[in-house]
């Protein structure tokens, strides 16, 4: 076990069941579910709330899951590449704080 918490997944999906009363309540009926994807790198406690879910993202029917979710894959693989630049420009500059600031977002994306 490690020190420092780092997400297991590059992209979380929350699945909401919206059944609002106990006769109409069937976890087979796709319908009845609303989900929420995120990428990991935006989930920054170790508790979400679904109304911090609900400003983080919005809910997508089963028909668009696949599209939110290579959508949250590519805003990580975009976070990965911003920090990886990052680190670049601060080796050019010689800034050893910013460099060690990068590569340690970077150790955490990769994670």
């Amino acid at each position: 076990m490690g020190e420092k918490k780092c997400p297991k997944a590059d992209v979380f999906v929350f699945a909401i069941e919206t059944a609002r009363e106990h006769e109409g309540y069937n976890p087979l009926e796709i319908d009845q579910w609303t989900f929420r994807v995120l990428p990991a790198h935006l989930i920054t406690q170790d508790t979400l709330s679904l109304g911090t879910l609900s400003k983080l993202t919005s809910e997508v029917s089963f028909g668009g899951l696949a599209e939110a979710v290579a959508e949250a894959a590519r805003a990580r693989r975009q976070k990965l590449a911003g920090a990886k630049a990052q680190v670049k420009k601060a080796e050019r500059r010689g800034d050893r704080a910013s460099l060690e600031r990068w590569q340690a977002e970077v150790a955490y994306l990769e994670a």
